[in-house]
């Protein structure tokens, strides 16, 4: 998924609260394991510079978890098609507005499809 942001494969909308919680996760054990501060450092790189930051003027409450409120109103107002995430509060939703909310494994199946 990296090297297909790196080649503008898609157009990726974020808002800063990604990029913080980005800063955190080697500091999660359940991530720790599969990041490292070098890794995540990079991603955070790489996403500042081919991503297109996107700070919704509302945010409603939509989510169990209020955290993940940014996400959905970052995917509503940039018109997105997929919110990418790992959350289970956000998987459970399925859809918000246009965007179909999928894993990361499937956000590749469907990179990769579109390049065959």
């Amino acid at each position: 998924m990296v090297s297909c942001l790196e080649n503008s494969a898609f157009t990726f909308f974020y808002p800063k609260q990604l990029i913080a919680e980005l800063q955190n996760a080697p500091s999660k054990p359940r991530l720790a394991a599969k990041v490292t501060p070098v890794q995540v450092n990079r991603l955070i790189d790489l996403l500042e510079r081919k991503g297109i930051l996107t700070e919704p003027e509302q945010i409603p409450p939509v989510s169990r978890d209020p955290k993940d409120d940014v996400f959905l109103a970052c995917a509503a107002v940039s018109d997105s098609d997929y919110i990418v995430s790992g959350d289970k509060d956000l998987l459970d939703l399925q859809t918000h507005g246009r965007a179909q909310i999928i894993s990361p494994a499937e956000f590749l199946s469907i990179l990769e499809q579109q390049e065959s």
